[in-house]
């Protein structure tokens, strides 16, 4: 099916051609054209009939108008087509009869063809260095069936095709280029194109083993990791100028330092409160502690405590209870 693709667009085109050159009248879209039909025999009496392909458009007997208007038709028979379209196209015909319907004159028929009328095309350039020349495109909507030309520094070529290409060393500055699209029925032209095609100057290849916008940016990256370290270095101080000179938790080795001696002056504080003179107290207490009871009638006297010459605190001895005596 692919392999008629190609040769169905031929064919298309062939018919299309064939169409074109074996029309009598070319007409564009919404243009006029009278078919010259002319009789000058030509009265009320006669029957006049104009067909379209099968199609009756006009038809009179005896000077009543039947079909179409009396003013589409001359006083010699000439037919007036008005706003024609692409259906407009085809074969119109004209014949003639005398009042007892024999041929007056003879058939006449003519062929029209009825095209759209050309866009205007939009002319495009194209600068290849690596080819040394500038391509130029005349870009049209509808390119089937349409002559193409050029006018360069306003002079016509003999180009007739699509694309132009021209070196670029006969490319000066300010040259103009015009293309122009063209039909049986109608002709347009595009803007003048003025192609601007300067090579661009090459990387210098010195003994440099990278380009400068590569050094740029490996410098301009080097600058903001500086100034992104100098921002963190800055912050870090204001924090630590808001702390103090003493974090809260002792951090550092100054705040080793104030732990160790904190702990220092506690031990230092247990070994007084655990000093010689403690037992002594511890002993004396003993001593004060053990008091005979009331029970026995011979108060001994507290046994000795050690150190008791060393600022002993006397202790007052218990009341003892006279015994008791009998009543007589």
């Amino acid at each position: 099916m692919a392999c008629f693709a190609p040769l169905l667009v031929v064919l298309t085109g062939l018919a299309d051609l064939l169409a074109v050159n074996g029309c009598d009248f070319y007409r564009g879209v919404g243009q006029d054209l009278t078919l010259p039909f002319i009789f000058d025999r030509l009265d009320l009496s006669h029957v006049l009939r104009w067909t379209h392909n099968t199609t009756i458009l006009f038809y009179r007997q005896r000077g009543y108008v039947s079909i179409g208007n009396a003013t589409d038709v001359s006083l010699a028979g000439s037919l007036l087509l008005k706003d024609l379209q692409l259906s407009s196209s085809g074969d119109y015909r004209v014949i003639v009869l005398h009042p007892n319907n024999t041929q007056a004159a003879a058939a006449w028929s003519r062929r029209v063809c009825v095209l759209d009328s050309v866009p205007k095309p939009d002319l495009s350039y194209l600068c290849d260095f690596s080819a040394s020349s500038v391509t130029l495109n005349c870009h049209v909507a509808k390119a089937r069936g349409v002559e193409f030309s050029w006018v360069v520094d306003g002079k016509f070529s003999t180009a007739k095709t699509q694309t132009l290409s021209v070196s670029l060393a006969k490319v000066k500055v300010g040259m103009s280029f015009v293309c122009s699209v063209a039909n049986i029925v109608s002709r347009e032209s595009s803007g003048t194109v003025r192609p601007l095609c300067q090579r661009s100057p090459p990387t210098p290849s010195g003994p440099y083993c990278f380009s400068l916008k590569t050094v740029q940016a490996v410098f301009a990256g080097g600058v903001g990791l500086l100034v992104l370290l100098l921002s963190i270095i800055v912050i870090l101080c204001c924090r630590r100028q808001r702390r103090g000179p003493r974090g809260p938790r002792g951090e550092g080795n100054g705040g080793e330092i104030r732990m160790r001696d904190l702990r220092k002056a506690q031990e230092e504080n247990y070994e007084v409160m655990l000093s010689p003179k403690e037992p002594q107290l511890q002993n004396s207490e003993h001593c004060y502690l053990t008091v005979p009871q009331p029970e026995d009638p011979t108060p001994n006297r507290l046994p000795p405590c050690p150190g008791e010459g060393q600022r002993a605190s006397p202790v007052p001895k218990p009341r003892t209870k006279s015994p008791r005596t009998a009543n007589v």
